[in-house]
């Protein structure tokens, strides 16, 4: 039961928001990042991954969602090297550590070049987003059995 499965996921597989090491940022354009950066991939996630794969979720958060390959130290220098800053309000992209390498494992590249996680991630990191609850119940809604290439 494919659906019974994903639904299982979601319930058990939610992300703690405080265990996510995640930085607000702002760049000049947030929809043209690239898909690595300072040697570390970029992996769209979230909603507006989800939108990319066909399966429009709406959150609050007008944002793009990124996994990267960095923590610590790294990660607090990715803002700077996409000709930003690290910035709380006024934010328009947020960057979520990914040292263990969660969003790349059968992650695709979208015709635009944008790598995009896997749907199963993309469903787990819509909780780290305003009104994530709803939005995963969507997203599964959408999801169905579809098979997402």
């Amino acid at each position: 039961d494919v659906k019974g499965v994903r639904r299982w996921l979601a319930e058990h597989g939610r992300p703690s928001s405080a265990s996510a090491q995640r930085l607000s940022c702002f760049v000049r354009d947030p929809h043209a990042v690239p898909a690595s950066i300072a040697g570390h991939e970029m992996v769209l996630t979230g909603a507006l991954a989800a939108e990319r794969m066909g399966l429009p979720v709406l959150t609050g958060m007008q944002r793009p969602l990124y996994r990267i390959q960095a923590s610590g130290e790294d990660l607090e220098q990715i803002p700077q090297a996409l000709g930003g800053f690290r910035t709380e309000r006024g934010a328009n992209l947020t960057l979520i550590a990914d040292p263990e390498h969660l969003a790349d494992c059968d992650a695709r590249t979208d015709p635009d070049g944008r790598v995009i996680a896997p749907p199963s991630r993309v469903m787990l990191d819509l909780y780290l987003e305003p009104r994530g609850e709803a939005a995963v119940g969507v997203f599964l809604d959408l999801w169905g059995s579809k098979d997402i290439t």
